[in-house]
C-alpha cells in the first residue's frame, strides 16, 4: 500500500515508519525531512499554512494523520497555530483525499477529548475537552465524520502513548524526578492519578492493521492495564534501578481518565498488549 504519513517527524510517526516501512510504500509529509526518510519519499509542507496539494502524490491508498501543533501547550498564544495545524490542515487533507479517491483516512486524536470521570469512558460517551488542544482535536473529529460517506474514515483516541525517543511527556518527567532523587507527587488520598500507559509499538501496529483492514469509526486505543501513579513510578524506579519516594498533595483530586477498550479488543481478538514492565525496559534501558 502507498500511505501518506502526515507529521512524519513526530514520535509516533517515527515508530510507524520503522515498523511498517518494509511492508508499505510510505510518503513523509511535514515541515522538515526526518533523518530516516529518503529525500524522494518526503513532501515538504508547513501545516500551519494553506496546503499546496499539488505537491502531494496524485494517488495514494491511505492518509495517516499523526501531526499536531508544536504549540499544543501554549494557550492562548499558540491557539492560532493549533487551529491551523489540528483543524484547518485536516480539512484540507480530507478534501485532497476525497478528490484523489483515497481509500482510507486515519486520524490520531487524543483521549483527552473526554472529561475526567470515575467511570470507564466509551467511544459513544460525551466528549467535553478541558483544553484548547483537546478541543481542536475534537473539532477535527467532527469534520472527519461526515467524510465517512465518501471515503473510509477512522479516528483513534490515543491514551498515554510512550516509548523510546519520546521527550517532554509525563513518563520522561517522572523518570527525571526518580533519577534526581526528587519525590513523585501523588494527588488525592490514594495512589494518585489513574491512566493507561500504552507502548508505542502497540499503537503503530494497531494503526497499521486499521489501514490494511479498512477499519472505520471511532476507537479508544489504550493498554487495558490501568495504573495509578504510585504503581507506575514504582515500576519505573525498578527499571531504573533507583529508589523512589512520594509526596502527597491532598489539595487536588487525582485525575482519572480510564478508557473502555471493549470495542478495540473485540476487533483485535487475541492481541496481547505490551506489559508495562517490558515497555519501560525498552524505553529507559
Amino acid at each position: 500500500m502507498k500511505i501518506l504519513v502526515v507529521g512524519s517527524s513526530g514520535f509516533i510517526a517515527r515508530h510507524f515508519w520503522h515498523y511498517w516501512g518494509g511492508h508499505h510504500e510510505l510518503i513523509s509529509v511535514g515541515r522538515s525531512k526526518p533523518e530516516f526518510v529518503r529525500a524522494v519519499d518526503h513532501v515538504e509542507l508547513n501545516l500551519s499554512r494553506h496546503i499546496d496539494v499539488s505537491k502531494l502524490p496524485r494517488k495514494v491508498d491511505a492518509v495517516l494523520y499523526l501531526a499536531q501543533s508544536d504549540a499544543y501547550r501554549n494557550f492562548p498564544d499558540g491557539a492560532e497555530d493549533m487551529f491551523k495545524v489540528n483543524v484547518q490542515s485536516v480539512f484540507e487533507l480530507l478534501e485532497y483525499a476525497r478528490k484523489s479517491e483515497v481509500s482510507n483516512f486515519v486520524f490520531a486524536s487524543t483521549g483527552s477529548v473526554y472529561s475526567e470521570s470515575s467511570e470507564e469512558l466509551g467511544e459513544d460517551d460525551y466528549a467535553a475537552p478541558d483544553s484548547f488542544y483537546s478541543a481542536s482535536k475534537l473539532s477535527a473529529e467532527a469534520l472527519i465524520r461526515p467524510y465517512g460517506s465518501v471515503l473510509n474514515t477512522c479516528i483513534f483516541r490515543l491514551f498515554s502513548p510512550y516509548g523510546p525517543g519520546q521527550t517532554g511527556k509525563l513518563m520522561n518527567i517522572i523518570a527525571d524526578r526518580i533519577r534526581s532523587g526528587q519525590p513523585v507527587t501523588l494527588q488525592g488520598r490514594e495512589g494518585g492519578m489513574l491512566f493507561s500507559p500504552t507502548y508505542v509499538r502497540d499503537v503503530v501496529e494497531i494503526l497499521g492493521r486499521a489501514i490494511a483492514e479498512n477499519w472505520s469509526g471511532v476507537w479508544n486505543l489504550a493498554n487495558p492495564h490501568v495504573v495509578d501513579m504510585r504503581e507506575y513510578a514504582t515500576c519505573l524506579a525498578g527499571v531504573l534501578n533507583s529508589d523512589v519516594s512520594f509526596e502527597r498533595d491532598e489539595s487536588a483530586l487525582a485525575p482519572k481518565l480510564v478508557p473502555s477498550i471493549d470495542r478495540l479488543q473485540a476487533q483485535l481478538g487475541a492481541y496481547r498488549f505490551t506489559p508495562l514492565i517490558n515497555g519501560l525496559q525498552q524505553s529507559f534501558i
